[in-house]
Formats: structure tokens, sequence, C-alpha cells
């Protein structure tokens, strides 16, 4: 099955663009101009991306590349 925006969209406890943006942005204003909240917000910003990017690569590793040791 090809994973597209509609089939997306009929999971549960779907958030919709909308509600995506406002929540955001809602968390932006809650963040405002603390430095030691700007700075959470950047690594967790860094470490989401690098999550989306293992995430999206997931479904073409091989079995090997998939197993992370644990230091």
């Amino acid at each position: 099955m090809k994973n597209t925006f509609e089939s997306y969209m009929k999971e549960p406890y779907v958030l919709e663009l909308c509600e995506m943006q406002r929540l955001h942005g809602e968390l932006l204003s809650e963040i405002g101009n603390d430095p030691d909240a700007i700075e959470l917000y950047d690594e967790l910003i860094d470490i989401a991306t690098r999550y989306a990017e293992i995430r999206a690569k997931w479904g073409m590793l091989s079995r090997e590349e998939k197993w992370i040791p644990i230091p």
C-alpha cells in the first residue's frame, strides 16, 4: 500500500496540518526569548530531524544496518 496524505488522515489520533501549526505556534510563544528554552528547542529539532531521516530510510535498510549497538 502506498502511503498518502489521505491514508494518513484516516489513522487514529491524527492531527490536521492547521492543528499542528497552532500547537507549534503555542510552543514558540511559550519559549519566547528564554535562552535555555531556545537551546532545548534547537536540540529537539536537531534530534527530531535525525530521527525522521532514519525512519524515512528504515524500509530500505538491511537487517545489519538496522542493528545499532548500544554504547
